[in-house]
């Protein structure tokens, strides 16, 4: 390399012809083999059908007619087809959508956004560990001290200086804690992960990239001497995350259904000529290639997968961003920095534009993790890439809209009547045969029709409605049932459960079930590694050592967010059990409001008055008393009025218990006198029986005496009878003897 001296000092040194070539003869093969990579993993994508699925979610979204599967891959693999290619339908069909998937997707993303990024805390949390590195054995232990730096004792046991440590680490991760949240705060992570759970739930894949550095130019204004404003502009070095779009990311087609088990990633960017120009200067790009890209102009785009018709020329460019594993060496043999020591750099990030290497970095990851997260909605098996809801609803979706053209095609036959009419039987009075009037019509009956309705009749065919909207409103429930997101969850449904404080609860647990878990989805997936790398790149780079200490990333959505999301909605009823005057002495009313203030998504701050306001407040209350309140007086009156009324009534019923006293004095007496008359009644029924029962008695002996006088004189006539009958028949007898007679 030849070298340039000015009064014997060098001052710049001119590359070598020869080995200029070979460095750019090997550029240029790495760029080769990067492009042949890129275009691999896009095509492994394309053939995955995740783009034709993206597509289908889309036209469901937009309640557009989904297209079949072989459609999208004819469409994507040979682009529109030409207007004399496409074969018009000879029947006119309905193609009216009822669309069931937009309200369920719009839900679902509000309901994820308001749980993930709340109002009033963040979706993360650092705690410091329970026991710090270093100092286990130190804990409880009552031996001195000694300061490693003098060798002379501290003045502390090791128990002390061990509860030192653990409070110094407590209040470092708290600043780190808020380091992290204005980090995120810089970068609008919150609108970026708002744009993601859109992705998460239409398409069913969120990625979030981060944490990624970026050069940020933070502008302050001073005052100077002489009063003047000053500005002064210092650069930061300082962690983002973006969302990314789905579409423009690829991943190694061997990664599987994990993306951290590949090689690497590819990220497009659509970037101006204004944005080209801002990468002049910083670290890794080459101010020579970018000009070389702005001169050559936008080119003609890769291939989309939304295969979308562009109308105009498109004045963006396409830069294509690789970070992940490479060989040895390669990264030497594009850096701009030919003597860079780290020529053995594994893992780097390649920025094409334009097929043209525009710079090369080595990766800001020192364990080889690729900032690049993802979440997905439900998983496949194949590739990295979820499936989202809107693909759940397709098959329900296709059964209302088919059931709902049916029935736009059914009307237009169905919703006039059907006219028969006998050729020579009418005749109309208009000439062609038009009706004339509102729908009046004049016709001639021929003079051998006796009756019109022999040659005229009206016919109405059923439209079946109610089939038609039953099968409707099936697909809706089957929607319900596929979607795993309940109507409670956007506001509706549940009856009349919600009534009592117990019965909401029950109905949010058994409705967030399926939320919870998803929730921890995006906690495992989203926030926990965004987190890490963002608590990783502050250990590293960040010039403050204060918050440099050992902590513990907490993703909050499931453990904390949606619960208090839940304990929100039931604030309100809890706020009017707490009204029981039995809980007046454990209940803060102050911080009751809070609660409640923050369960309306209110923040207490906006509306409540400052510790100062409250003190000077009070302090004008007891100087001045303010008049009593008019409404206060005339409850007072209303009670007065009351008592009185109720001392009225007492003394009426004072006056009635009284008199009920003698009424019931006068019953007891006549009772008794009653009771008395009825004694004597008795004895007197008594003794009359008494006689009655002796005259019977006598009665039935005098009977009897003479009942057994008449039956002994009855007998005795009886048995005289029975003599003078024997005697006659023995005189007679005797007589035949003598006679000769009888015997």
């Amino acid at each position: 390399m030849d070298e340039v001296t000015q009064n014997g000092i060098v001052v710049a040194a001119l590359p070598d012809p020869a080995e200029e070539q070979l460095f750019m003869e090997q550029r240029k093969a790495v760029v080769s083999d990067l492009i042949a990579m890129r275009n691999r993993w896009m095509e492994h994508r394309k053939s995955t059908g995740v783009e034709g699925r993206w597509a289908e979610a889309t036209a469901l979204y937009f309640g557009l007619d989904a297209p079949d599967v072989s459609d999208m891959e004819d469409l994507l693999t040979n682009g529109p087809r030409r207007p004399s290619q496409r074969v018009k339908s000879q029947v006119v069909r309905s193609r009216v959508v009822i669309n069931i998937v937009r309200p369920k997707v719009d839900q679902a993303v509000a309901r994820f956004s308001e749980i993930m990024l709340p109002l009033d805390g963040m979706n993360f949390g650092l705690e410091p560990t329970p026991v710090p590195d270093g100092v286990q054995n130190m804990s409880g232990k009552a031996s001195p001290t000694i300061d490693p730096n003098t060798g002379q004792p501290t003045g502390l046991t090791a128990d002390d200086e061990y509860k030192a440590i653990v409070a110094a680490t407590a209040e470092s991760v708290a600043k780190h804690e808020d380091v992290i949240a204005d980090q995120l705060s810089e970068c609008a992570y919150n609108g970026q992960l708002r744009i993601g759970i859109e992705d998460y739930v239409r398409l069913g894949t969120m990625i979030i990239e981060g944490p990624l550095p970026r050069m940020k130019t933070k502008r302050r204004w001073q005052v100077g001497q002489g009063g003047e404003s000053i500005r002064i502009e210092e650069e930061e070095l300082l962690p983002v995350a973006e969302r990314r779009d789905p579409w423009d990311v690829w991943f190694d087609p061997a990664a599987g259904n994990d993306h951290r088990r590949g090689a690497g990633y590819w990220v497009r960017h659509l970037v101006t000529k204004r944005q080209l120009r801002q990468l002049k200067g910083q670290f890794g790009y080459s101010e020579a290639d970018i000009d070389a890209v702005i001169k050559m102009g936008p080119q003609k785009r890769l291939v989309d997968g939304r295969a979308k018709a562009r109308v105009g020329k498109d004045e963006s460019f396409e830069m294509f961003v690789y970070h992940g594993e490479i060989d040895d060496g390669i990264y030497s043999k594009v850096s701009l920095e030919r003597d860079d020591p780290d020529g053995c750099v594994c893992s780097g990030v390649f920025m094409l534009c334009n097929e043209h290497l525009i710079g090369a970095m080595p990766s800001w990851c020192e364990d080889g993790e690729m900032p690049i997260h993802v979440a997905c909605w439900r998983k496949t098996d194949d590739t990295p890439y979820g499936i989202g809801l809107a693909n759940e609803q397709r098959s329900q979706q296709s059964v209302v809209n088919s059931s709902w053209r049916m029935l736009m095609d059914g009307a237009a036959q169905t919703i006039g009547d059907q006219l028969v009419i006998k050729r020579d039987g009418l005749e109309s009075a208009t000439p062609g045969g038009h009706v004339i009037g509102r729908g009046i019509g004049v016709w001639y009956a021929s003079e051998k029709i006796q009756d019109v309705r022999q040659a005229f009749q009206v016919f109405s065919f059923p439209s079946h409605l109610g089939e038609h909207l039953n099968i409707v409103k099936a697909a809706m429930e089957y929607a319900e049932i596929e979607s795993n997101m309940p109507q409670l969850m956007g506001g509706s449904g549940g009856g009349n459960a919600h009534e009592t404080l117990g019965g909401m609860e029950m109905l949010f647990n058994n409705a967030t079930v399926s939320l919870r878990h998803r929730v921890r989805t995006i906690d495992d997936d989203i926030t926990f590694p965004l987190i890490t790398g963002f608590y990783d790149f502050n250990m590293e780079f960040h010039d403050d050592p204060s918050i440099k200490a050992e902590a513990v990333i907490q993703p909050r959505g499931s453990s904390v967010l949606l619960e208090k999301d839940i304990q929100n909605k039931l604030t309100m009823q809890l706020a009017g059990v707490l009204q029981n005057p039995k809980y007046a002495l454990y209940i803060d009313p102050e911080k009751e409001l809070d609660i409640v203030l923050r369960a309306l998504k209110v923040r207490p701050e906006q509306v409540k008055a400052s510790p100062d306001e409250i003190k000077q407040r009070q302090q004008q209350a007891a100087q001045n008393p303010a008049p009593p309140d008019p409404k206060i007086v005339s409850l007072q009156m209303q009670r007065e009025l009351k008592q009185m009324d109720i001392q009225d009534r007492q003394a009426q019923r004072e006056f009635e218990m009284q008199r009920n006293a003698e009424d019931n004095q006068i019953r007891s007496e006549s009772l008794q006198y009653n009771r008395a008359r009825e004694a004597q009644e008795y004895e007197l029924g008594l003794t009359d029986l008494s006689l009655k029962r002796d005259l019977a008695l006598m009665k039935l002996q005098t009977d009897a005496d003479l009942s057994k006088a008449g039956i002994v004189a009855k007998e005795r006539l009886q048995a005289m009878k029975i003599d003078s009958e024997n005697a006659r028949f023995n005189a007679e007898a005797a007589l035949r003897v003598r006679t000769g007679a009888g015997i």
